[in-house]
């Protein structure tokens, strides 16, 4: 069994690859080593009920299993979840306990997939996991590979461990930290948190790499970027998101225009733009963790200090906050102790929109929370690990969370457990699940006609939802309206464009209900028709005279606008808009003869064309 100093010097290790690379770093560093070993000696009191440990880690108390899961999980279609752990597995000369892989099934076994630590093989995973379509997962590990400066791995579904990448040091990065992305034709991104051409930041201030697959099995590395400290960011610990358009979003725990961190974005070409700089005070100060992005474009995340509480150590707490489109930053919620404060995990969010995470300390018993941020911004703390009497008591979650249809949380906990070498643990709402259905009135409708779309609400508890409904098409809002006593809402519309509309009814939930999205439905709006009647007077009319022409054009569901030609065979006489239903155009022109003049409303991509003509006698 390992000491506590044995943890403490296990724990400086972790942070060892980036500590020493800027002040501000050196100041998280120390800070989560007091956290650290505050979750092994601190206290807690018995769990609520809707706390349940679905697997206490044993790492080499009693056998070879793994301890200190720093990583959150990945849960498979048939529920088992995987993970890292930071230490444990079967020793080896190299680094001792250098961390697993692991399998947790639907019953609560775990299986120790791969051991990390033999020649050449990756060392000490800080981060979580990914799973492919087929099966396979990929992560990273902080220390080990040929050069010990990390590694990208693979598992296969047989648990068959391949390197696939080590990182070399220098300009080619140095200790991956973080979790990866895998793009629609296999290639792996990630971030490192040193390395890379700029010595700003003592050992290189990190990198945003590109693996590529080869036919001949080796993986190709291309640094994407290398972050260059100073008003760019420094220094990423956390992994990245990407758009559709194939963009990737991150933060930078340190760099910026005051050293506290960025957001970035790095575009398809490999071009870097600091999206934003956080200040501190108020603000929020050193973002450790991935970004979730909406359908809208907004960005949301973490930072573990900023905030402006005084309830915390260096007087600031953490925020989560927003960042749109434009730009502009928004703190969605200042920790203030009592809820909460360091939150150093990503956030997660549902189909309604709600955001989810955890704090590495505070609430009532300094021992961490559970919260949820709605869309107004309010944070509910779901649980507060209580304070305990002995390094048993489970604490320290290090990972995001997973949130499963039936709205239970599952995530890790670094620390505590029956060996004291960590837990993975599962947190009930206690809420009912939600079923959403979405119905039109009129499908395909005509542009211009009236249409009703009723979304129903039905819930798995005796309670009838209550709230909103959000009716969206592709991300973009339409409207929202308010259940009845029934659980349905409706919402009539006459004013969509002539277009198909994959349309969703999403239900945010209540304190009794989780929320819901309705299946697609696909909205049809038809160009309506129009119809043109053409008048003039006087007719017959004498040469010189003047005569007005009067063009009607009528539409069964609109009042047509825009502008009417008229013409005499390919001479266009003269154009004017439509006011009341009616154009007019007055000549005084035309030949002797007849000569037969027509007025032709063109339409749009709502209302179609028409045309129609009248025989002008000039004597």
């Amino acid at each position: 069994m390992q000491t506590h100093t044995q943890l403490k010097m296990f724990f400086v290790g972790v942070l060892s690859a980036f500590a020493k690379r800027t002040a501000p770093t050196q100041a998280i560093a120390t800070l989560l080593l007091a956290v650290f070993v505050q979750a092994v000696l601190g206290t807690q009191s018995a769990h609520a009920q809707t706390f349940t440990v679905l697997y206490n880690f044993a790492g080499p108390h009693i056998r070879w299993d793994g301890a200190y899961p720093a990583g959150g999980l990945v849960q498979d279609a048939a529920g088992n979840f995987y993970g890292t752990t930071s230490s444990g597995g079967v020793p080896t000369k190299k680094c001792g306990y250098c961390g697993t892989v692991f399998k947790l099934d639907t019953a609560g076994n775990e299986t120790v997939l791969h051991s990390f630590g033999k020649p050449g093989d990756g060392a000490m995973p800080q981060a979580g996991l990914i799973q492919d379509a087929s099966g396979n997962l990929y992560g990273t590990t902080q220390k080990g590979g040929a050069y010990n400066f990390g590694t990208v791995f693979k598992v296969d579904t047989t648990g068959k461990e391949t390197v696939l990448y080590s990182f070399a040091g220098g300009a080619d990065g140095e200790y991956p930290l973080a979790a990866l992305v895998v793009d629609g034709v296999g290639n792996v991104y990630g971030t490192t948190v040193g390395g890379g051409t700029s010595t700003a930041c003592g050992g290189g201030c990190g990198t945003v790499f590109k693996l590529t697959p080869t036919t001949s099995g080796y993986w190709k590395e291309t640094v994407l970027h290398s972050f260059a400290g100073g008003g760019d960011g420094a220094n990423p610990t956390a992994s990245l998101v990407q758009d559709a358009s194939g963009n990737f979003y991150g933060t930078t725990e340190g760099g910026g225009a005051s050293n506290l961190g960025t957001v970035f974005k790095l575009d398809t070409t490999g071009s870097e733009t600091v999206l934003y700089s956080f200040a501190g005070g108020v603000d929020g100060a050193y973002p450790y963790a991935n970004l979730v992005r909406d359908t809208e474009g907004n960005l949301y995340g973490t930072t573990i200090y900023g905030g402006g509480s005084r309830a915390c150590v260096l007087d600031t707490c953490g925020t989560v906050f927003k960042l749109d489109a434009t730009g502009t930053e928004t703190v969605v919620h200042a920790f203030n102790q009592v809820d909460g404060w360091n939150p150093i995990a990503g956030l997660i969010r549902d189909v309604a929109g709600n955001l989810y995470g955890t704090t590495r300390q505070g609430g009532p018993s300094e021992a961490g929370t559970v919260f949820k941020v709605d869309q107004t911004g309010t944070v509910t703390v779901l649980y507060s690990f209580p304070a305990g009497n002995d390094y048993r008591d489970p604490r320290d979650p290090l990972g995001s969370l997973v949130l499963d249809a039936a709205g239970n949380l599952y995530t890790t906990a670094s620390a505590g457990g029956t060996f004291g070498d960590g837990i993975v643990f599962k947190l009930t709402t206690g809420k009912s699940t939600a079923s959403t259905s979405l119905s039109s009135s009129l499908n395909p409708s005509t542009y211009g006609q009236k249409v009703t779309w009723t979304a129903t609400v039905n819930t798995s508890g005796s309670t009838i939802p209550t709230g909103k409904v959000q009716f969206t098409w592709s991300g973009h809002t339409i409207g929202s309206a308010t259940l009845n006593s029934s659980g349905v809402a409706t919402l009539t519309r006459s004013n969509l464009n002539a277009d198909a509309y994959p349309l969703t009814a999403v239900y945010a939930g209540d304190e009794n209900s989780l929320g819901s999205t309705s299946g697609v439905l696909n909205q049809v709006v038809l160009p309506t028709t129009s119809a043109a009647t053409l008048t003039s007077s006087p007719n017959p009319s004498t040469t010189v005279q003047a005569v007005t022409f009067t063009a009607t054009i009528a539409s069964p569901t609109v009042r047509p606008t825009g502008p009417v030609t008229f013409s005499a065979g390919t001479t266009v006489l003269g154009t004017a808009q439509i006011s009341g239903g009616k154009a007019t155009l007055t000549i005084s022109s035309l030949a002797v003869g007849s000569t037969e003049v027509t007025a032709t409303y063109y339409g749009d991509s709502n209302v179609a064309k028409s045309s129609a003509s009248v025989i002008q006698t000039v004597q």
